[in-house]
């Protein structure tokens, strides 16, 4: 049992905070025909978010589509060079319908000991741009990823910096941030092409996902998030 209690409002629990948004996915509502379950020992994993209140900047964001056998979702992912796993929220799983196996992950961070929690993975199929093609994904599901909306509007930001005037950045459709693709996944983050501006300024990369904005100052509320989960 873990020496913490969480502070999350109205949690308490005894587990380290950081680790409260990464509570299992309900079993429930995916299909439990071909779970396997294993050993809590078969993976052992280590978690951390950092929160910076001081300067909010544009996180590396971007519509994607995914697809399961004829169902498509398309949703936002954020691609996260501090992670070596994808993560996937229960909801988006459960539109897909997906089915998942489930196991037992043994989770660390910087300030606490393995914790074991129950998640499922899932593999599904993501659009490409860069080429036009498919690629098939492995995630685990949780119930939630934490991770700030997206509250920014491209074209203003287009008009405020004359370098990101001609980039073709994907049009964000929904707000919500449901899948963290982590350097298990490096072929999609690694980025091809930048254009930079000022010193500060953000920056346009291209990755085989499309355009995508990151640094600089955002001008928002929004905290700045590096996760790290070691699978």
């Amino acid at each position: 049992i873990s020496k913490f209690s969480c502070r999350v409002s109205n949690c308490g629990k005894r587990h380290h905070t950081i680790l409260h948004q990464y509570t299992p996915a309900s079993t429930d509502n995916i299909d439990e025909s071909n779970n396997k379950r294993e050993s809590a020992t078969d993976t052992q994993g280590n978690i951390n978010k950092i929160s910076s209140y001081l300067k909010p900047v544009y996180l590396q964001i971007i519509p994607v589509t995914l697809v399961n056998k004829g169902t498509v979702v398309k949703t936002n992912a954020l691609l996260d060079t501090g992670s070596d796993t994808t993560l996937l929220r229960n909801d988006i799983a459960k539109k897909l319908k997906l089915k998942g196996e489930t196991k037992t992950l043994n989770i660390s961070s910087a300030l606490s000991s393995n914790t074991p929690v129950e998640s499922q993975t899932v593999n599904f199929e993501i659009e490409l741009q860069y080429p036009n093609k498919s690629k098939t994904l492995k995630a685990w599901v949780v119930d939630e990823l934490n991770i700030p909306k997206v509250e920014y509007d491209l074209d203003e930001i287009k008009s405020k910096y004359p370098h990101l005037s001609g980039i073709p950045f994907p049009k964000f459709k929904e707000r919500d941030v449901t899948l963290l693709i982590g350097t298990n996944y490096i072929d999609l983050i690694l980025q091809k092409r930048f254009i930079t501006g000022n010193e500060g300024d953000p920056v346009a990369a291209q990755t085989t996902l499309g355009w995508v904005l990151e640094g600089g100052n955002a001008n928002s509320r929004v905290l700045t998030n590096a996760y790290t989960k070691v699978v």
